[in-house]
């Protein structure tokens, strides 16, 4: 295939002499012969109106220079893809197509991958059809261009978004068009105009695509190889090289051109030893963490957030460094990672924890990271390393090449101003509005919606399926509430655009928001799990979880998404009641220090009754084995839990939330270390005590502390259990994990903390 490459391609080859190419405008254009075709016809005795014979459509053709560029088998609008047209347009993506009608000359469609743009025209006074396409590469961030077998290729780092771009077949046929990166919402938005040329100053023009929304593919991101089965053993023997040979430069700038990373490469490299970095560690966070040694080809920095790094790795074979970018934002729920010049962004709501994630440049240059949420310790718990690798088959990646950054370190998640309502994008609907020159009653179409929810930045934590408040609540709804709770609940009044969801378990609340205008909904909602001891307020896929252990009850709390959505809301708790008073409040705001587009009291001071726990499940995670948890984390059966393996162990059995911050081993004055019960209580103590584990008995004598060691866990662990002979009240425990029981209904009972904790069995005999 006839190429030009309008990218900025890295290296051209002169007899094996290495340079820089030059860079060329995308408006490059190829022009026809200055003669009309009037002209053309009257030196070649053809009168208007005449059909040309095929040996004068090849003259032409020639004439024009368009020979070598037209395919060897032309499109046709009654085969495949354009046979299945409708009004003009076929379409292999699962996509709305356009409404608008084209002329019968030209059908259009739209790829399987959905980026994919291919245009077949027939032209009369050659007697045959073109065919023109424009790909989108989200995954490689390309775009290509051609018309017949003249193509030209960008990479999207240069490309100039927004931008009329121009591109023609010696002037017999043009197109022009603009490309919008609606980065937040993965799409694109495309105009496409088609001009062909029958006289040069006569032009049939008429739109293909207007304001036409590209929805971008997921990428892959593990191990693709830019040439597929890629071998760079084979690559140099049929270049009759030596495998591990030191490559000349020509050869190697080949080699950056022909894996496809040419595109991807900085200018500059970075240096180990300059500024950012100083050839090994180098911090401006202030916490003290444990970080791995960095082999010599290997300098990283860690941010001053604590939760982000740079790294400049040297690869020897490739001659050249590379730096690597990772960063986490826990209070906007974001991961960004980057190698040279290629990014990529994505939100935190729905990434797989504990497992091993790639982000790979053309498959050569890869990274691994595996990030563990220690929500309760506020730590990030990472694994990552950088690999070079240059084979398709088992072993893709030399053990030489493989270097570790991270290797289970634990990173603190800082704190989050939850109550911060500015939008990161200082987003301001009324400015939008008039750049785009509408009026706020003005009916958005569907890429324009795109457009605003792009700029509101907020689409990355919409849910793909939104909330329809005629689907979930409206059918059995009382003045805008569904109750599926069972109890006698007093819920205000709720008026359009709002409707909202009471769960049976009386303690979940779900809201449904319209705003007309976009249009869209949202959902809001607000959990509070007694059993749990968890708080989880959320805006569509974006929550905050808040714990009920030393919870401040009746303070307000906030939730703000992208400064626009609002939930706020104040919990109080009475002891002895089963009940909580809940206030909720949910708002959106379009614009700053302005009053907002909508505020809602969702609940006021509403008492909520709070269930029933079940405390006789056994495990946290059911059928839990610590011994198969182990293989899985690859630590060996008979090997002590390291402390990253402790606090992982933990927080995924749902103990962390409940231990204490000292152990109860540290209380020297009241648990003695292999001494029986400490004697405080003047009654006479129990025989058959176990004094491996100390105990103390409070001097009312209706109670007792033990502080129980579990040396698989390397951890004391404090269990309680005290009789409130006034109120009538048995309190088992451990650790923070409380129980409170009626005497008047006390039977043999079993206490767990998830299971975890030995079998705590109690004979409530207490005598006053």
């Amino acid at each position: 295939m006839v190429q030009r490459e309008l990218r900025r391609a890295y290296w051209k080859y002169i007899e094996n002499i290495v340079t820089p190419k030059e860079v060329v405008s995308f408006d490059f254009l190829l022009k026809m012969y200055s003669e009309s075709m009037g002209k053309w016809k009257a030196d070649n005795n053809i009168q208007d109106g005449q059909n040309l014979h095929p040996t004068e459509i090849l003259r032409l053709t020639e004439a024009l220079g368009i020979k070598p560029y037209l395919q060897k088998d032309k499109c046709d609008k009654y085969r495949e893809p354009y046979s299945q047209n409708i009004q003009g347009f076929s379409s292999g993506c699962k996509k709305v197509l356009p409404i608008y009608t084209i002329p019968q000359d030209v059908v259009c469609h739209v790829g399987e991958l959905c980026t994919e743009i291919s245009c077949c025209t027939e032209t009369e006074i050659i007697a045959r059809s073109l065919e023109v396409k424009l790909i989108l590469d989200p995954c490689d961030f390309k775009l290509t261009v051609a018309i017949e077998r003249l193509l030209f290729e960008v990479d999207l780092f240069h490309f100039e978004w927004g931008h009329q771009k121009q591109f023609d077949l010696y002037g017999v046929i043009e197109i022009s068009f603009s490309l919008e990166n609606l980065y937040e919402e993965k799409k694109y938005l495309l105009n496409l105009n088609q001009s062909v040329y029958i006289q040069a100053d006569e032009p049939t023009s008429y739109v293909l695509f207007e304001n036409y929304l590209l929805q971008k593919r997921p990428c892959e991101w593990k191990s693709d190889f830019f040439i597929e089965d890629f071998s760079l053993y084979q690559w140099m023997i049929n270049r009759h090289l030596t495998p591990d040979a030191s490559l000349p430069s020509y050869i190697l700038y080949r080699l950056y051109e022909e894996t496809n990373l040419a595109a991807y490469l900085e200018d500059q490299m970075c240096q180990r030893v300059s500024p950012p970095y100083n050839g090994e560690w180098s911090k401006e966070c202030a916490f003290n963490m444990s970080l791995p040694n960095l082999s010599s080809l290997v300098a990283c920095r860690i941010f001053e957030t604590c939760l982000g790094l740079t790294c400049c790795v040297k690869n020897e074979f490739l001659q050249r460094t590379f730096q690597i970018y990772f960063e986490l934002d826990p209070c906007s729920s974001k991961l960004s990672i980057g190698i040279e010049k290629a990014f990529y962004n994505t939100t935190l709501t729905d990434f797989k924890w504990g497992f091993d994630n790639y982000f790979s440049l053309q498959g050569i240059v890869r990274v691994m990271y595996n990030i563990e949420d220690l929500s309760t310790e506020k730590m990030y718990l990472i694994t990552m390393k950088i690999m070079f690798c240059f084979e398709s088959t088992s072993p893709e990646c030399s053990e030489n090449d493989q270097f570790t950054v991270l290797e289970n370190t634990m990173l603190p998640k800082g704190v989050c101003d939850w109550s911060d309502h500015l939008s990161p994008s200082g987003f301001s609907l009324k400015q939008w509005y008039i750049e785009k020159g509408l009026a706020p009653t003005d009916t958005l179409p569907d890429w324009m919606i795109s457009h605003l929810l792009n700029q509101m930045r907020v689409s990355s934590y919409l849910n793909i399926q939104e909330c329809r408040r005629s689907d979930i609540y409206n059918s059995q709804s009382i003045n805008g509430w569904k109750k599926d709770c069972s109890n006698t609940v007093a819920l205000p009044k709720l008026d359009d655009p709002v409707s909202c969801l009471l769960s049976s378990e009386c303690t979940y609340i779900e809201c449904c928001v319209d705003v007309h205008f976009i249009p869209r909904s949202f959902m809001f909602y607000l959990h509070i799990d007694p059993c749990e001891y968890q708080i989880t307020v959320g805006i569509e896929k974006f929550f905050r979880n808040i714990s009920l252990i030393n919870y401040r009850w009746g303070i307000t709390h906030d939730l703000w998404l992208v400064g626009i959505f609002h939930a706020s809301f104040n919990i109080r708790s009475f002891p002895g009641e089963r009940m909580y008073v809940v206030s909720l409040n949910i708002s959106i705001c379009f614009e700053d220090e302005k009053p907002c587009y909508l505020t809602v009291q969702i609940l006021q001071n509403t008492r909520l009754p709070r269930r029933l726990c079940s405390w006789e499940t056994k495990y946290y995670i059911e059928k839990f084995s610590l011994e198969k948890w182990k293989e899985s984390k690859y630590i060996g059966k008979d090997q002590h839990l390291p402390a990253y393996g402790l606090s992982l162990l933990f927080e995924e059995i749902g103990i962390s939330p409940f231990l204490r911050k000292e152990q109860c081993s540290a209380e020297i004055t009241k648990y003695r270390k292999n001494l029986p019960i400490k004697d405080d209580c003047p009654l006479k103590r129990p025989s058959e005590i176990n004094t491996n584990a100390p105990c103390y008995i409070p001097y009312l004598c209706t109670g007792i502390e033990c502080c129980v060691h579990a040396d698989a866990l390397r951890r004391d662990f404090e269990v309680t259990v005290i009789l409130d002979s006034c109120q009538f009240v048995f309190t088992i425990g451990i650790e923070t994990f409380m129980r409170n029981l009626s005497v008047a209904t006390l039977e043999l009972e079993e206490g767990y903390i998830k299971g975890k904790n030995q079998q705590k069995r109690v004979n409530a005999f207490v005598g006053n």
